[in-house]
């Protein structure tokens, strides 16, 4: 039971959608207040807001703590000014809370009604998307939502109990994984995923890479996680939003693989959000004016940014090149192609 567009039939899948203003924010286990204030602001600031709504790219409680936090916003003594939802309920207590406020809320919580289906309602306005599937948020945005968080040992552990024990904890298993692509493949041929949404980093973004990086980028890419690589790959989203490690970066764009021999592709842009109200000053909201892609006109989707890359996911193990020999190849220069194609072949006869 996945996403499917209620807000336009066949015939009319041409019809394009207004843009839609969303929010994208890091992870706000102890800061949801802060987010929340900060939201408010922007939300009613004229030359920012208004807003659609906003994603958490992790958590918005502790989960030994989720009922003192949450309550205030139950009772209505605060309130979340738009619809947000979030990915990671931190733990197996605070999974166990969110599945009690499903219970209490009257909603079945297995994604069974479909579309009208956007995830379990913690509080007014504040929801968690608690399955690994594509959600249709903000009236036509298509939102692949990995729910809660990668570890290695416990995706190795392919047995049943061995699954059971990580989905009480929150963490993603094989199986979210399968029913993702599952989604995505029920979608209708024209769908776009506008976004990814994942609390995780994946594993080999950084690959091959046209700027300059420092060390903490290079190795949230080499530990990363191969489940939301796996997806980045598959889905061929738009936009792909992390919140696991504590600063802001930004990958240049990438190019994805075509879906089918006649279409052309689109770029994806990774964007990894630091923690909510952190004391570093790293950048942890980031505004999205988004057109949907189900209806956007095909000739804008696919354009091509002057400074877009190969994808990384498709780099061959041991394939790694230098970005000054990579960068050329994204812009179309052709002297810049021949120093480069020249400045490898030195370096194949020295060895």
């Amino acid at each position: 039971a996945c996403a499917r567009s209620t807000l336009m039939g066949d015939a009319a899948t041409d019809a394009a959608l207004p843009p839609r203003r969303i929010i994208v924010a890091g992870d706000a286990r102890d800061t949801f207040d802060a987010l929340v204030a900060r939201v408010a602001t922007v939300h009613g600031n004229p030359n920012a807001g208004p807003f659609d709504g906003v994603l958490v790219a992790g958590r918005i409680f502790p989960g030994t703590e989720a009922a003192q936090a949450m309550q205030p916003y139950i009772d209505g003594a605060k309130t979340v000014p738009v619809p947000m939802y979030f990915v990671d309920a931190d733990g197996a207590e605070g999974l166990e809370y969110a599945h009690s406020r499903a219970a209490a809320t009257a909603q079945r919580g297995d994604g069974s009604s479909g579309s009208s289906y956007t995830g379990i309602e913690i509080a007014p306005n504040v929801f968690m998307l608690d399955k690994s599937m594509v959600y249709d948020l903000f009236g036509g945005v298509k939102v692949a939502a990995v729910a809660g968080r990668y570890d290695a040992l416990s995706y190795e552990d392919a047995s049943a109990l061995g699954k059971s024990c990580a989905k009480t904890n929150g963490e993603v298993t094989e199986d979210d994984v399968r029913e993702m692509k599952d989604c995505f493949d029920e979608m209708k041929k024209r769908d776009v995923i506008d976004i990814l949404l994942c609390r995780d980093w994946p594993a080999g973004t950084l690959e091959v890479h046209g700027r300059e990086i420092g060390r903490e980028a290079k190795s949230a890419s080499s530990t990363g996680s191969p489940v939301a690589r796996a997806l980045a790959l598959a889905l061929s989203p738009r936009y792909h939003f992390a919140g696991s490690h504590p600063f802001f970066f930004e990958r240049e764009p990438y190019i994805n693989a075509k879906s089918d021999p006649s279409s052309s592709p689109w770029v994806t842009r990774f964007i990894n959000l630091a923690g909510c109200a952190n004391e570093d000053s790293e950048k942890w909201m980031h505004a999205l004016k988004i057109e949907p892609g189900s209806t956007i006109d095909r000739a804008l989707l696919c354009k091509i940014p002057p400074d877009s890359g190969p994808n990384p996911y498709l780099v061959q193990a041991g394939a790694k090149r230098r970005a000054d020999e990579l960068q050329p190849d994204w812009r179309d220069d052709t002297a810049k192609k021949a120093e480069t194609t020249a400045a490898a072949a030195r370096r194949r006869r020295s060895r």
